[in-house]
């Protein structure tokens, strides 16, 4: 199921739940690579960066761009990524398990001994990530 929730008081973070209601356990998506729907993401991500300027790598790079690009907000939590024709999660596209990293997470330094747990998953290489590998924190 989605989680999604408002932070900050201006940005949307969306979780995917992956255990039952007892067990609270959720994997916030820090980033997409977008693959089809460019236009609308652009439309969706523009306002103070004009259209034009968006570049594809600005679309999803971290977790409130994500949300933004996908028009994702709290209409949409608890929404059953299976099951839903509105969120959903696809079959992946085929990436090599090598190139599939963990690295520090990002923003969590109040978390104490959990901060630098390598508890973010990316494809090292991507340039579609908020901050490459190494740059967590």
């Amino acid at each position: 199921h989605a989680y999604v929730y408002f932070t900050y008081g201006m940005h949307y973070c969306f979780n995917v739940v992956a255990e039952t209601v007892d067990r609270p356990t959720a994997c916030l998506i820090r980033a997409l690579q977008p693959m089809e729907g460019l236009e609308t993401m652009r439309k969706n991500r523009s306002g103070k960066i004009p259209v034009q300027r968006l570049r594809d790598t600005d679309l999803g790079s971290g977790p409130a761009k994500l949300c933004q690009a996908l028009a994702v907000d709290r209409d949409l939590d608890g929404e059953d990524l299976v099951e839903s024709d509105r969120l959903w999660i696809a079959g992946r596209r085929s990436a090599a398990a090598a190139s599939v990293v963990a690295d520090r997470r990002i923003g969590v330094a109040y978390a104490g001994s959990w901060a630098d747990k390598p508890l973010r998953f990316l494809l090292a290489d991507s340039p579609y990530v908020s901050a490459p590998v190494g740059r967590g924190g």
